[in-house]
């Protein structure tokens, strides 16, 4: 994993976004799956240049929620992002809840949207964005450190995503999010956005050289073939 440490948000930002576009300026077909929150302040800084029709754009996790302010999908489209991308021909898995959408149907159209895609494009290129929770979350992936055995149940599934529901540990418990298989071996590249000292302690066990990605989920990351974790603090 390449770190990539700024004190300055500002220039940190410009540099994911200078990453993130020369990843993504490949004349392949390319799918980006984008985390949400704080992650989504690097996409003001990626160059409109390397939007085309051969790029696709989905979130790499989700949840099931009507609310705009609850749906990563809903607040991408809000992003000058979002607009450029769509007015130079990109694609999009719009994974906004449909009307009478049950959760079950969610998960499933979340998934075949990726998987589908990977089909058609065998020879195209994966690129991520994730984010890192307080919790040492990522992508959906939320800790289970009293339940080993139920997380690999969830997120261990040889799939490409899977809907489950975090009751009790967010307050958006139906979700649906990518699989560690899925990162561990069909994601190409991706960039790590972690800023603000309330990651610090996340942060610290996700790179550290003991520990269980059931306790950090975001451990997962360091096993991406190509990661670029940009932040702001300082180990």
């Amino acid at each position: 994993m390449e770190i990539i440490f700024k004190k300055d948000e500002n220039i940190l930002q410009e540099e994911a976004g200078e990453k993130l576009s020369n990843l993504l300026s490949v004349k392949t077909p390319t799918l980006l799956l984008l985390a949400g929150g704080s992650a989504f302040s690097l996409l003001d800084s990626v160059e409109t240049k390397v939007f085309s029709s051969n790029l696709t754009i989905g979130m790499g996790d989700e949840r099931y929620d009507t609310e705009e302010m609850a749906n990563n999908f809903a607040q991408l489209m809000k992003t000058e992002f979002y607009v450029e991308a769509m007015a130079k021909g990109a694609q999009f898995f719009d994974s906004r809840v449909e009307t009478d959408e049950t959760f079950e149907q969610f998960g499933e159209r979340f998934k075949k949207n990726i998987t589908d895609w990977i089909i058609k494009n065998p020879n195209g290129s994966i690129v991520a964005t994730f984010g890192i929770g307080e919790d040492g979350h990522t992508a959906g992936i939320l800790p289970f450190p009293e339940n080993p055995a139920l997380f690999e149940e969830i997120f261990e599934k040889n799939d490409t995503a899977v809907a489950y529901d975090a009751k009790g540990k967010n307050v958006y418990p139906h979700r649906v999010t990518i699989t560690l298989p899925f990162i561990r071996t069909k994601i190409h590249a991706a960039i790590v956005y972690s800023i603000g000292e309330k990651k610090r302690n996340a942060l610290s066990k996700a790179l550290g050289p003991s520990g269980y990605v059931s306790e950090t989920p975001a451990r997962v990351l360091k096993e991406i073939r190509n990661t670029s974790l940009f932040t702001n603090l300082e180990f």
